[in-house]
């Protein structure tokens, strides 16, 4: 089968970046032609590694095909500007006819049997209607909420929005209405919790929907924790309001003052300067930056728990489901797709998102209780099985394979119950 993927960037900085290229990789690996469409210039990050993107590609042994265009914008993504430019590059992303025109091209060019799409922001959020037109069966992969909000999280000014403002209902009733009449999109989410999210504000029911795991492949070392070590606790993630570091950092400071341990933080953001600031003489908290997979596998192997304090409606932490085939317990946040990726009382603990006493004593709880630690290790590498990334592929092979013979014979599967 021949098939088309597409997502803004091509790299593997992020959740949906990683969680695109495995499922892009994978169905090579079954036999499928994939082809890979992302915008050219759009964004200004790279790989932890500082690799481009020739270089991912090769490393999948030169059997993704890669297709960059230019799509109009007024500055790349990852910048900020004022409210006119903002104003403007979201007017481009929404409905800029070059978006179709493009997108058009590369269609014509793959003739693909199906189309993955992933985050197709600052490729257009208008080429919806043009698969429509192509009549091409289509996926679309929920990483997060940006089907029916603007920021993609539903949360603003540090704390989770009520509902949708007017921007956000505009912007969705616009897009839904580009494949109002068309019976051959699916919507793929790896957790429950977002779907009934979307669910809440969007009538799915015409199209199919299913719930599959990311087929993420992750790097593991065995654990190496040294007899008499300090324990070590990990967080793994943006540094960002919206994951909840500032208060992770803050009850950790209060459960150091009971028992001693350190605090390992990977990744980066726009509160890595003022945290490394605020935290410059804390010696037990150590600010890594943007590490690489082999650097994320090492301090997995050597940590004590993973801390996953998001605030917001987090469809799938991946960093929560490598700490099950790593065998480390995860302290989360009992809020969006986490309660699905970490078992309460079995591989860790969930606790209320920003409950900073509630997560103190947990720490300090967790720290403390080596046997409890060992015992939801082992829980940890049992229920890994669940997120077989074979047992994911074979859902995405079912749900392409009945779209297209549905296509063929021009009718629909419709709104399938989850």
């Amino acid at each position: 089968m021949k098939v088309l993927c597409v997502n803004c960037v091509i790299g593997e900085f992020g959740g949906v970046e990683i969680a695109a290229m495995n499922l892009a990789s994978g169905l090579v690996d079954r036999g499928h032609e994939v082809h890979f469409l992302a915008a050219m210039g759009q964004s200004t990050q790279l790989t932890p590694r500082g690799r481009d993107n020739s270089e991912l590609l090769q490393d999948r042994r030169g059997k993704i095909h890669p297709h960059y265009r230019k799509f109009p914008r007024t500055y790349p993504l990852g910048e900020n500007h004022g409210f006119l430019r903002k104003f403007l590059w979201h007017a481009q992303d929404l409905a800029h006819p070059t978006n179709e025109t493009l997108f058009a091209e590369v269609l014509g060019q793959v003739r693909p049997d199906v189309i993955i799409l992933h985050n197709i922001t600052a490729i257009g959020m208008n080429i919806w209607r043009t698969i429509r037109k192509s009549g091409v069966p289509c996926i679309q992969v929920i990483h997060d909420l940006s089907l029916v909000c603007l920021n993609m999280a539903q949360f603003r000014a540090g704390r989770q929005c009520s509902g949708l403002c007017a921007a956000c209902r505009t912007h969705k009733l616009f897009r839904f209405s580009m494949i109002e009449t068309s019976s051959n999109f699916a919507f793929v989410s790896p957790s429950h919790a977002t779907l009934r999210t979307i669910e809440e504000y969007v009538d799915l029911s015409r199209w199919r929907r299913e719930v599959i795991s990311n087929p993420n492949a992750f790097l593991v070392i065995p654990r190496n924790i040294l007899s008499g070590a300090k324990p070590r606790l990990l967080y793994i993630g943006r540094l960002e309001t919206s994951k909840g570091v500032e208060m992770m950092l803050r009850a950790a400071q209060v459960a150091r003052e009971q028992i001693d341990f350190e605090l390992d933080i990977l990744g980066a953001g726009v509160l890595e300067s003022s945290l490394r600031e605020r935290y410059a003489q804390c010696t037990w908290v150590r600010f890594h930056g943007s590490v690489d997979q082999n650097a994320v596998a090492e301090f997995m192997s050597r940590a004590t728990a993973l801390l996953v304090p998001s605030l917001w409606l987090e469809t799938v932490p991946g960093v929560a489901v490598h700490a099950l085939f790593a065998g480390l317990p995860v302290l989360g946040s009992r809020i969006g797709g986490i309660p699905e990726h970490v078992f309460d009382g079995r591989t860790g603990r969930l606790l209320p998102p920003g409950d900073e006493p509630a997560w103190s004593a947990e720490i300090a709880r967790v720290v403390a209780d080596k046997q409890q630690v060992t015992l939801w290790s082992d829980a940890c590498l049992e229920e890994a099985h669940r997120f077989d990334p074979a047992l994911a592929l074979d859902k995405y092979e079912r749900l392409m394979a009945g779209m297209v013979v549905a296509s063929v014979n021009g009718r629909s599967e419709g709104g399938a119950p989850i």
